[in-house]
């Protein structure tokens, strides 16, 4: 059908129709998945199109049946992290938000690996459940490398960095504390990880401080902030650092 024919609210309006579904099977899941493509896909489509399918993202997981065992989170992760580098600033920070809160409505699903579905492993895209022996034992470690690889891709974007970092904010700030206080140290030792990635600069050290500080150490009782709050002091070391060193 011609792009006119799209209304900026109808991929919403599929996600909020799910709500009343009791859970959609993947045949359902499928169908939403190609027409969601299709939309924001569509040559012309505009930034309020874009917007409104990335919107949708987190209402299809909520409402959606078996996604650990299904490639419905890993395809709408991919799409999401793909438009983190847009072109307008209005659709990579609502993109942000809606990674960051599909991957909290995913944590709201009983966690059940593929490999206890199904003895043929499922490739993905990030490369979060292809070896075995890596294979995810909890929703939290299943999720964080959607955040993770892109953010330390060599070719990573300077916006793309920036996206991630906001959805990660926002995916901590969707997990109640006791929640954030049982995953505190596993999400601090992967963000801190990736200050290590060669060639690491000054712009990706500020954006792991804002997920630790906004996002890990703002949602924390005082006495767990001593752990984030030890990165971010080495940051700034660094970035001090890095500044008396630029020519």
């Amino acid at each position: 059908p011609p792009h006119t024919a799209h209304s900026p609210l109808t991929p919403l309006d599929a996600g909020y129709a799910l709500a009343g579904s009791g859970g959609a099977p993947l045949p359902v899941q499928q169908e939403i998945l190609k027409n969601l493509k299709h939309v924001i896909g569509e040559r012309g489509a505009t930034a309020e199109i874009r917007i409104a399918c990335v919107q949708a993202m987190p209402h299809i997981i909520r409402h959606s049946e078996n996604i650990w065992q299904t490639d419905t989170l890993d395809q709408l992760a991919t799409l999401a992290v793909k438009y983190l580098d847009d072109p307008l600033p209005s659709v990579r920070a609502a993109t942000a938000l809606s990674l960051g809160s599909l991957l909290g409505a995913a944590l709201e699903k009983p966690f059940r690996s593929k490999s206890s579905a199904s003895s043929t492993p499922t490739k993905s895209k990030f490369g979060a459940m292809t070896k075995k022996k890596a294979e995810p034992t909890s929703g939290i470690e299943a999720a964080v490398p959607y955040l993770i690889t892109p953010f330390c891709r060599a070719s990573a974007t300077r916006e793309l960095r920036t996206g991630v970092a906001r959805a990660a904010v926002q995916l901590l700030r969707c997990m109640t504390r006791p929640e954030l206080e049982r995953h505190s140290e596993f999400m601090l030792v992967q963000f801190t990880s990736v200050l290590s990635v060669q060639g690491a600069g000054r712009q990706l050290h500020d954006c792991v401080t804002h997920v630790l500080r906004a996002g890990l150490g703002h949602n924390l009782a005082e006495r767990g902030q001593v752990g984030p709050a030890m990165p971010i002091l080495g940051s700034r070391t660094r970035n001090a650092h890095i500044r008396k060193s630029d020519p």
